[in-house]
């Protein structure tokens, strides 16, 4: 058995206690008494649900005949009542024939009763109340704070069948989800793991074969409160020992397994608060393998499809790191929402864990500002396991500011909202209980206080940044005070935009400054490209932006703006290409006002397509954001498109929108433009520049994905440019076009002979339905043919990389941009070496005459 000695630092439970998974409307297929099985939409966890009709109507389970009914709500509002009337898929209401006469939707028992089926349902499931204890004063966050070393633990997965149910996800894909490095679009739960430690923490499990238990599902998920999980570990783990799994390899702390998931085929279908409801507990059976047993475990339905990783990623960070809930457990609205993996989590791309959590784990960089001069112009990395602190132990001693970047992009990438997060840590406090101080809480920038009355668990607003709210300090809404109203002394201002390096300024405003924000330290563009260059200052004059390349002057880009500003640069094309230019600011008055950027940036020569036929299927793109070849996200756009393989999450899970796989094969990639938290955005997708020259007959075709089953779709543009001129809605395509690849034709006669680009220009729908894919693009078209004969004084034979050639007019071959090549003069018969010419095509003229040359190596 593999031991481990344990390096975490648990400033919260003393041992294992079950923790909770939220729902927010999720439907499941409940299984009445008679075997039918009836929508339920659950709100709350697998302490306390609140279950309703599609329609909005509560339900409760009838205790006489043990089927779920339409209900009332007590007289001392602290439970159900059923109206005797049973629930039925598609019963509307107003078929019950007054029975029901003066129900409302959405009944809710009092807050104090559902405190009380908590604690009910908690011990029955086993441990002790999970809100976190600090007995000692807050351990000072010390800049630059060493971090462990890598540590590395292998769990244990349980994969169960039933006889009546086998699981609709093989053992196969299960591994990779857990395993594979990354694995779909989101990456495995191994990939989280190391995401959210920055690499210093590797999570593996290995995974039994699926066992097949005695007895029907229906045995295991209706007769108690905690479904018979330690009997389903129990007969699992020992069939699997039987057919004689290993578990010697398994992480442990003495005689226990450090972390048990158990995922079973299919999903719960026993009303709450019965059955096999996703939860973390304590196991109370036998079983043992040389002498360790399973202690806490975590147990998650399989489904239809393959499991969302944010669910077990969730459970395993209350299994091996103790990490509390931090959303109440009288409404999961309460706490973080969405901001954190263990608040209230939904998202297919789990989101980051909080920096506190990161930081008791040994996993974060952490820079006292405290310790700084006030007037320091700093620097927050995004998507980075570097963070700021403030501390003050005398007015604050159980208190933090914790200050880190999130855009919306990698593990944040389905947010509410992108700026710089400032969090405010107590360690005496709790998010599960609902009362104040909470143990992590989220400063929300627009003062509103909404993750704290549940008006909704997150918005745009909620996080800081420039042209919106740029400052926070005592004074502030929100305030920088201490849950005691002290004075926490903590001043920031003049936050920059959101983008992968924010910046803000510590201290009070006072000395004069200027900042660079963008462009970001390794970008890269090309000859033609726009650049976005960013500054923060609180000079009123104006900020002379010079260009420097390898540390030298190389031209004036602008003298005019005043103040915090944007400038778009394009570009040149006649650009020298390098890796080492900069930006410097200064300002035109107070000279002496410098930002001279350390901050290196590279211009490479201009992507240019001249040989045809053109096709990119983006199968060989990387997944994510990045795009290659030539392609490129535009810089004036609001959101990305992303490069995606296999079905959309949308689709997996709700069926209404996005494609199965891309078009090209079933199996390859395409790109996407996820709709989810972002409607009425924008998205830009631009092609490499064509070289259409000596062609005729062109033709454009691509394939295009638009399927809304709610009719949310938005809208599609094709642009063309010709020598940087764009001419917009050349094809415009809008609404539901149906589950399926359609392709798109577009004539380019007109466009002949002519430099071009293509830009795919989207605007999202209303909803999350309104996902657009694009595939296969592909330019088709002939080579111009001249009219003019070949005459007897032109003679050209090719031999490998030689041209002979007897003439009475001098030769010369140009490239399809018009630029000559080469020149033979009349009469020189030496062979023409043409072996240094790229592969495409040439012309080649003598006098009046013209003919073309495809060369290929």
């Amino acid at each position: 058995m593999k031991k481990v000695k344990i390096l975490f630092v648990c400033f919260f439970m003393l041992f294992s206690a079950p923790q909770a998974r939220p729902y927010d409307g999720e439907l499941f297929n409940l299984r009445q008494p008679d075997h039918s099985l009836v929508p339920v939409k659950c709100f709350g966890d697998e302490y306390y649900m609140d279950m309703e009709s599609p329609e909005g109507f509560t339900l409760t389970k009838d205790l006489a005949s043990g089927y779920l009914c339409y209900a009332r709500l007590a007289a001392d509002e602290n439970s159900y009542t059923s109206s005797g009337v049973t629930y039925r898929q598609n019963l509307a209401v107003d078929d019950i024939d007054g029975i029901l006469t003066g129900l409302r939707k959405g009944l809710r028992i009092s807050t104090s009763a559902v405190v009380a089926l908590q604690e009910d349902k908690r011990s029955q499931i086993g441990g002790v109340n999970p809100s976190p204890k600090q007995t000692a004063g807050f351990v000072p966050l010390l800049s630059k704070r060493a971090v462990g070393g890598i540590d590395t633990v292998v769990g244990l997965t349980l994969l169960v069948d039933f006889p009546d149910k086998k699981s609709d996800v093989s053992r196969a894909t299960l591994d990779e989800l857990f395993n594979k490095t990354g694995f779909g679009n989101y990456g495995s739960v191994k990939d989280y793991y190391e995401d959210a430690s920055g690499g210093k923490f590797v999570y593996i499990n290995t995974l039994t074969q699926f066992v097949t238990m005695k007895n029907n599902k229906p045995y295991y998920d209706t007769p108690n409160q905690t479904g018979r999980v330690s009997e389903i570990i129990s007969e699992g783990l020992q069939k699997a020992k039987d057919a004689g799994f290993d578990f010697s390899h398994v992480s442990s702390s003495g005689s226990r397994f450090l972390a048990l998931n158990v995922l079973y085929a299919g999903k719960p279908e026993a009303a709450w608060p019965y059955g096999l409801w996703a939860h973390q507990g304590t196991y109370s059976g036998s079983f043992a393998a040389n002498g360790v047993r399973p202690y806490s475990y975590q147990i998650t339905e399989i489904g239809s499809s393959t499991p969302n990783i944010g669910t077990i990623c969730h459970e395993n960070g209350h299994m091996l790191f103790d990490w509390a809930d931090l959303y109440s457990y009288t409404n999961s609205f309460i706490g973080v929402g969405t901001y954190s993996l263990m608040g209230k989590n939904f998202l297919p791309n789990p989101q980051m864990v909080n920096p506190y959590y990161r930081y008791t784990q040994g996993w974060m960089e952490v820079t006292d500002l405290s310790a700084m001069e006030s007037g320091s112009l700093l620097t927050v990395i995004a998507n980075s396991n570097q963070c700021f602190s403030w501390y003050n132990a005398t007015a604050g001693p159980y208190e933090v500011f914790l200050i880190e970047a999130l855009p919306q992009s990698f593990r944040n990438s389905d947010l509410p909202d992108g700026g710089l997060a400032i969090w405010h840590v107590h360690t005496r406090g709790s998010n599960t209980d609902g009362r104040q101080p909470f143990l992590v809480a989220l400063e929300q920038a627009d003062g509103k206080g909404e993750l704290e009355t549940g008006a909704n668990s997150g918005n745009g607003g909620d996080l800081f940044h420039g042209e919106y709210n740029d400052s926070f300090n005592d004074n502030t809404t929100p305030s920088a005070k201490f849950h005691s109203g002290a004075a926490s002394g903590l001043h920031i201002n003049h936050i920059g935009p959101v983008g992968e390096y924010m910046t803000f300024r510590l201290g009070e405003n006072g000395t004069s400054f200027v900042r660079l924000v963008k462009p970001y330290p390794g970008d890269t563009f090309e000859q033609g490209d726009v650049c976005i260059i960013q500054w923060i200052t609180n000079l009123d004059e104006a900020i002379c932006i010079e260009l420097y390349n390898n540390g030298k002057f190389a031209r004036l880009l602008d003298s005019s703006f005043s103040g915090e500003g944007t400038y778009v640069w394009n570009i040149p094309n006649n650009l020298p290409g390098g890796k080492n230019y900069s930006i410097r600011l200064r300002g035109t008055d107070n000279k002496g006002v410098v930002d001279s950027s350390s901050t290196t940036f590279t211009i490479n020569p201009q992507t240019l397509i001249s040989k045809f036929p053109y096709t990119q299927t983006f199968d060989n793109f990387p997944s994510g954001e990045i795009l290659q070849n030539g392609w490129k996200q535009s810089v004036r756009d609001s959101i990305d498109w992303m490069v995606f393989e296999g079905i959309t999450p949308i689709k997996a899970y709700y069926g209404d929108s996005g494609p199965d796989g891309d078009h090209t094969s079933g199996d390859g990639k395409y790109m996407y433009l996820k709709a989810s938290k972002r409607y009425a955005k924008q998205a830009d997708l631009l092609s490499p520049w064509f070289n259409l020259k000596g062609m005729e007959n062109l033709e454009l075709s691509f394939w295009v994905h638009m399927f809304s089953k709610k009719g949310n779709m938005g809208e599609l543009f094709l642009d063309i440019a010709t020598d940087g001129k764009w001419k917009d809605s050349v094809l415009k395509l809008e609404g539901d076009h149906g589950d399926e690849w359609f392709e798109q034709k577009v004539d380019l006669s007109a466009y002949a002979g002519a430099m071009t680009q293509f830009r795919f220009r989207a605007i999202t729908g209303s909803n999350y339905d309104s996902e657009i894919c694009i595939d296969d693009f592909s330019i088709k078209g002939d080579i111009v043919r001249t009219a003019s004969a070949l005459k007897k004084d032109l003679f050209i034979q090719k031999k490998g990389n030689l041209l002979y050639m007897s003439h009475e007019h001098a030769v010369q071959v140009y490239g399809l941009d018009g630029d000559m090549l080469l020149r033979r003069e009349p009469g020189n018969t030496i062979p023409l070496d043409i072996g240094f010419l790229p592969e495409g095509l040439y012309f080649i003229t003598s006098g009046e005459q013209q003919f073309r040359l495809v060369k290929h190596n």
